[in-house]
């Protein structure tokens, strides 16, 4: 039994937040920047405390808008930031 030692799972909470955070703060989005945090979004949906249905909702609605949006419009990235700003 280590103390003070930091698991992976406290790692990877803090890794991915700060990631998703630079996303969801980003001025601008280009398509490249979902290949930096696309596997991050159902971890931190499981890891949400919200309802299976909204995890499921929100983590439809981003990869429905970043794969089939195009070009994007302005309710699109409206949409976007909301589901961002509910995970």
């Amino acid at each position: 039994d280590l103390k003070g030692s930091v698991d992976g799972e406290y790692f990877l909470d803090r890794l991915f937040l700060c990631n998703f955070m630079g996303i969801v703060f980003a001025k601008s989005l280009h398509f490249q920047f979902y290949v930096w945090y696309f596997h991050t979004i159902p971890y931190l949906a499981w890891r949400s405390s919200l309802p299976l249905f909204i995890k499921w909702g929100v983590v439809l609605g981003i990869e429905v808008i970043w794969s089939f949006v195009y070009p994007p419009r302005p309710i699109s990235s409206l949409l976007l930031w909301v589901f961002h700003l509910i995970l």
